[in-house]
């Protein structure tokens, strides 16, 4: 069992001493930084058009309201 931080604030220690199992697959953190930063390149590239999009729809519809 992992030793818990030791917290001042009864709340916080109280949590930290929860015996919880940590969900962990065993990869190390810098595995985790590099899926996580190509999770969100993979999201950019599917969503930014998709957004430029709809801003240029909401535009052209505020202008056709407006003339």
């Amino acid at each position: 069992m992992q030793t818990s931080p030791e917290f001042k604030d009864p709340v916080l220690k109280s949590i930290a001493d929860a015996d919880v199992p940590h969900v962990c697959d065993g990869l190390p953190f810098t595995k985790y930084m590099l899926a996580g930063a190509i999770a969100g390149m993979v999201e950019h590239v599917a969503m930014f058009p998709v957004d430029t999009i709809k801003t240029r729809m909401q535009v052209k519809n505020k202008k056709e309201l407006n003339d």
